[in-house]
């Protein structure tokens, strides 16, 4: 039940960061949007209204969409930060406007969110070291040195 929770958590997060792009969105409605992500409305509409724990396969479907249709950083909806080189790959897998290009993208986006999830859940290890550690570790060394 612990990995579920963080799981559930991770899932939310990412979620937040999907409402907030959508949100900013003028003159959109729910239908347009799907349309033009080429999503299910229904689908869509479900994630959006956060009533309820989202799928994380649809999220996965939703990050891809973006990515691949508008442009966004998957890597920033999945932790929250910005990836210059993980966006230009994903631009760059997204050039193939073709069914191809947008499985690549999925694939990407997918192998990513596996990734932050076995990275997360092994964080509590003895001796595992989260990389979000030593950036903070090593930024409060800093701040430290100067009075």
């Amino acid at each position: 039940m612990l990995f579920r929770r963080r799981d559930v958590r991770h899932i939310g997060a990412i979620t937040e960061r999907i409402r907030a792009l959508m949100s900013r969105q003028p003159g959109h409605s729910l239908c347009t949007a799907a349309d033009s992500l080429e999503l299910p409305a229904v689908g869509l509409a479900r994630l959006l209204d956060a009533r309820e724990t989202a799928d994380p396969a649809f999220v996965i479907e939703v990050i891809t969409a973006l990515a691949y249709e508008s442009g966004v950083d998957p890597q920033w909806l999945l932790t929250g930060e910005y990836d210059g080189k993980i966006h230009r790959h994903v631009l760059m897998l997204g050039e193939d406007r073709s069914a191809q290009g947008r499985s690549a993208v999925h694939d990407f986006v997918d192998e990513q969110y596996r990734r932050l999830r076995r990275d997360a859940m092994l964080t509590w290890l003895p001796g595992h070291r989260s990389s979000r550690r030593s950036k903070a570790r090593s930024r409060e060394r800093v701040l430290s040195a100067f009075p």
